[in-house]
């Protein structure tokens, strides 16, 4: 790795969480802001899709145990079902209740809303350009955790 790699990967290391808090700062109207950050990993993951408990755990990359007391929490707030798999009664699968997609739909939308108002101030071409090379960053961290398996 070269100097100028490594610099440019710690100035993306303490860029990005600002940028972050820059589009998405806490408000009022995000449904979830008193939510503790690993039940909200939880309903980001499965927004995407039901997943299994095991699944979760190794993808959140926690215990057995601890995924099983966040899906407790989120199913006593009524945001997640857990449903036995009709293949193996053993196993469950775990999605989102309609309250709960209804509440990740609202916290979704208003966030793009706030990127909206701030990419006006960027043109078309930066836009994409940025697009682009997060959706190139997000491929290669993925092919980097693939290579290390």
């Amino acid at each position: 790795m070269t100097d100028s790699t490594l610099a440019q990967a710690e100035a993306l290391e303490e860029l990005l969480p600002d940028v972050v808090r820059a589009l998405f700062p806490p408000s009022g109207d995000d449904p979830f802001s008193d939510l503790p950050l690993g039940q909200l990993r939880v309903l980001r993951l499965l927004w995407k899709s039901p997943r299994t408990p095991s699944e979760l755990a190794k993808t959140l990359e926690i215990s057995a145990s601890a995924i099983a007391q966040v899906l407790s929490r989120l199913e006593a707030a009524d945001l997640v079902l857990a449903e036995s798999n009709e293949h193996d009664r053993r196993s469950k699968t775990v999605e989102l209740s309609e309250h709960g997609r209804c509440l990740m739909r609202q916290r979704r939308e208003a966030r793009a809303r706030r990127a909206a108002e701030t990419l006006r101030n960027i043109d078309e071409a930066d836009r994409s350009a940025l697009i682009a090379a997060l959706e190139r960053l997000v491929s290669s961290c993925r092919q980097t955790d693939v290579d290390e398996d």
